[in-house]
């Protein structure tokens, strides 16, 4: 999977898959900011100062917007993320 795709973060020993590409099309959230909201583990857009919960994938600022996410694990050491790539329709 090219790195583009997505971006891993690792919160609590477990991994959190999600897209580098923020709602707003930007491909920034590997440069955002990892932190916490209460008890909520997020990553901050550095370029819209978002903040994603990782747990619902919910914008804080903006519940109605969430962020793609991917299933995971971890198998014999390795970490398996599953991607689907949907068809572009012809212009």
């Amino acid at each position: 999977m090219p790195w583009s795709d997505s971006f891993r973060y690792l919160r609590l020993f477990k991994w959190e898959p999600v897209s580098d590409v923020s709602p707003r099309r930007a491909m920034v959230l590997s440069r955002g900011i990892v932190g916490s909201r209460g008890d909520a583990a997020t990553v901050a857009s550095p370029m819209y100062k978002q903040a994603f919960d990782l747990r619902t994938d919910r914008c804080l600022d903006e519940p109605e917007v969430a962020i793609p996410t991917y299933p995971v694990r971890v198998h014999e050491g390795i970490v398996e993320v599953a991607v689907v790539y949907a068809q572009r329709q012809p212009a």
